[in-house]
């Protein structure tokens, strides 16, 4: 990008700040022009943390006019969208932090609370990225709960290289997974699998939301069984 912008996120000690590991990236030319998600870590919410969006300076081109930085953390959602002037801007969240910033409360539970707008990436060619959303239960350290997608080749599914995940540290929160982008010909199957658990098979207050290309599935009665599954893609018949 011409203005070279990078994020970052550090944490308070003491009157300082200090960069957490991992948390910390550019973006290049692919992320012009549209929504990008950070892999991000698990954090202690007793901290204080700051949340920075930096550019190299162009006086003709200051801030990020039509773009915005948000945050949710814990019980806290921040949003910056206001950035026109200086080489970068800010957001703070963590208990610990003093700042005249006041986050707003997270939904507690209702999905169609949630912002609206759903995280996409870009795509190179053809594919289209696979947007996966978990609204997980409490029992899911219990059931040892997981998540993969595979997709059809001939009469067998073949799992996809990456997209796979445990959901055990993920009690009764929304999940969107790290995904990519993939060709939208074949048929792809998401699945959510658990351990046998007779007194409490399946997620009966969560669900499970795929968008692919154009299309858009939910699974949200799965009360039986070990698993559940959506199927999208261009060569998916009825499953």
């Amino acid at each position: 990008m011409k203005d070279n912008t990078e994020w970052s996120v550090s944490v308070k000690r003491g009157k300082k700040w200090k960069k957490v590991t991992g948390l910390k990236g550019s973006f290049s030319k692919d992320d012009k022009d549209t929504l990008v998600r950070p892999k991000s870590k698990c954090l202690n919410t007793n901290q204080c943390y700051r949340i920075q969006l930096k550019e190299d300076s162009d006086d003709e081109n200051q801030g990020m006019e039509d773009g915005y930085l948000k945050v949710l953390f814990d019980d806290q959602e921040a949003k910056k969208d206001n950035w026109f002037t200086g080489q970068k801007t800010e957001i703070f969240v963590g208990k610990k932090c003093q700042t005249t910033f006041k986050p707003t409360s997270l939904p507690s539970s209702n999905p169609s609370s949630l912002p609206s707008s759903t995280p996409t990436r870009s795509c190179n060619g053809k594919k289209k990225y696979l947007y996966i959303e978990i609204k997980t239960d409490k029992n899911v350290k219990k059931d040892n709960t997981k998540w993969s997608v595979s997709v059809k080749k001939g009469k067998r599914w073949k799992a996809v290289i990456g997209l796979k995940g445990r959901l055990n540290n993920d009690k009764e929160t929304l999940v969107r997974p790290e995904s990519k982008c993939l060709w939208t010909n074949p048929c792809y199957r998401i699945q959510l699998k658990e351990d046998m658990n007779e007194g409490n098979q399946g997620m009966e207050d969560g669900y499970l939301k795929v968008l692919f290309d154009d299309q858009e599935v939910k699974e949200e009665n799965w009360i039986t069984g070990q698993t559940t599954a959506v199927f999208v893609g261009g060569k998916c018949e009825k499953q």
